[in-house]
């Protein structure tokens, strides 16, 4: 439908994360074309992969979801892929100390 429409859309995916393979192509569902594959941290880069919505070289490599969430299950954001989408994009931490300049000037204002 988006397609259709002429929007542009892709979806970004991190290394091991098991929840973008759900629901499986096998049950007859279909991922967004283009994906955008984070292989480790964002810092590192990312591949824009072939436009299938199913590329073996991006996050389809990883193919043993039971494990995947096991890993989650168990391990949480030490082998979660899920939980650590674009760590190391920024030097910053999200908090309200690297979020301003100062009490009168904040990022926004820069």
């Amino acid at each position: 439908a988006f397609t259709a429409a002429g929007l542009r859309q892709w979806r970004v995916t991190h290394d091991r994360d098991p929840v973008v393979h759900l629901p499986p192509e096998a049950l007859g569902f279909y991922h967004t074309a283009t994906e955008v594959y984070y292989p480790g941290l964002a810092s590192q880069g990312y591949t824009v992969c072939d436009g299938s919505g199913e590329d073996d070289n991006c996050a389809d490599q990883w193919w043993n979801v039971p494990d995947m969430i096991l890993d989650c299950l168990e391990d949480g954001e030490k082998h979660c892929d899920h939980l650590t989408y674009l760590w190391n994009a920024r030097t910053a931490y999200l908090d309200d100390t690297s979020c301003s300049n100062g009490p009168d000037h904040s990022l926004a204002d820069t």
